[in-house]
């Protein structure tokens, strides 16, 4: 092992950990809906949100990555879903990141697309 720096050690290494998690969700297309975690680990963990669009592919969503919004205050993190449409479905994952160690947060969002039936496309009888 190597000898730990002094000036390193002052900081307690605390590996992430999810205080709160957000679980499986299903949303009507058109809605809204944030994603939220609270994160606790020493030094402050770096958050990062990902969706798996396929077996090989996954998006990183960044500030800037259109139709998703990022926010954070102090150990809460969200990840905001404006406008939901169907390409919205599919695994959500948080990571959290410090020198100590990672900590995973996976969820699914279900999109509900089917049109809202209108009262003159009912099937009669």
């Amino acid at each position: 092992m190597m000898p730990k720096d002094k000036k390193d050690s002052k900081e307690p290494l605390v590996p992430p950990r999810f205080v709160e998690k957000f679980c499986n969700r299903k949303v009507k297309q058109g809605a809204s809906i944030t994603l939220s975690v609270k994160v606790e680990g020493s030094p402050t963990p770096m958050v990062s949100w990902l969706k798996e669009k396929s077996e090989e592919d996954v998006l990183w969503i960044k500030p800037e990555t259109p139709r998703y919004k990022i926010a954070s205050s102090g150990r809460q993190h969200s990840l905001i879903l404006m406008d939901v449409n169907s390409e919205h479905s599919g695994v959500y994952t948080c990571i959290a990141t410090n020198r100590a160690g990672q900590s995973v947060c996976t969820a699914h969002l279900q999109v509900d697309d089917t049109p809202q039936p209108k009262k003159e496309t009912m099937p009669l009888g």
